[in-house]
């Protein structure tokens, strides 16, 4: 396979591993209610398994051939909030599918935020200089996931532009010194970070306000472990 080829094929994988994350949460709530109402079923009518699942799924999304269970305060109230658990995953679900949608050009803002929003484990580069440049070649090359914070003017912004829409790298554009540009890159999420601005006072000010969120973070999830009642 030739090389720009199977660069493209492993992007397009990354990407569409990506759009599939989006639809976490409604998988696990869809599976964890069905599978709940399927045993509720077959316990309280002694329906069969498979249409055990099937009445429950119905019930969900307001098909269900059973007739409503005149009697039995706990069907009653399951047959009330299942259908609003169905709802809740429409919900989910359209917005997914709107997300998924927005995976289309590497070049506009919200396909960057979007992406951005659900990397993890990756590395964040601030800076696309001559350095900054040459280091997001090398990690790409190694395969490595990354996400790019740099401001809209530079040297070489042309062959970086071109880069970014053919590898599909995730770029917020913005003075990362601002807390609201760090997060829209995910830094909580990320493995490392990588500063290569060519301005040293700004580099240790970006570093610094990086290390303080790090270190709140960490304070925040000792006191939450601290005064879980599970702990």
């Amino acid at each position: 396979m030739p090389a720009r080829l199977r660069t493209r094929f492993t992007v397009y994988r990354r990407e569409i591993l990506i759009r599939l994350n989006t639809f976490k949460t409604f998988i696990r709530l869809f599976f964890f209610v069905s599978f709940t109402g399927m045993i509720i079923l077959r316990i309280k009518l002694h329906l069969p398994m498979t249409k055990a699942l099937y009445e429950a799924i119905s019930l969900m999304f307001f098909a269900s051939s059973l007739d409503f269970p005149t009697g039995d305060l706990f069907l009653e109230i399951l047959w009330i909030i299942f259908p609003l658990f169905g709802l809740i995953l429409l919900g989910d679900g359209l917005a997914g599918i709107g997300t998924a949608i927005k995976f289309g050009d590497p070049t506009s803002e919200i396909w960057n935020q979007e992406v951005a929003r659900i990397m993890k484990g990756h590395i964040v580069i601030v800076g696309i200089g001559n350095v900054g440049f040459k280091i997001l070649k090398e990690l790409v090359k190694l395969k490595y996931e990354v996400t790019v914070i740099d401001k809209s003017t530079g040297e070489g912004r042309d062959e970086f532009e071109e880069f970014q829409e053919d590898h599909r790298i995730p770029t917020i554009y913005g003075d990362a010194s601002k807390e609201g540009v760090l997060e829209k890159a995910s830094i909580e999420d990320a493995a490392k970070m990588i500063i290569a601005i060519d301005d040293d006072l700004l580099n240790i000010k970006i570093a610094l306000l990086v290390r303080k969120r790090s270190e709140e973070r960490r304070v925040g999830k000792e006191c939450r472990s601290r005064w879980s009642p599970y702990h």
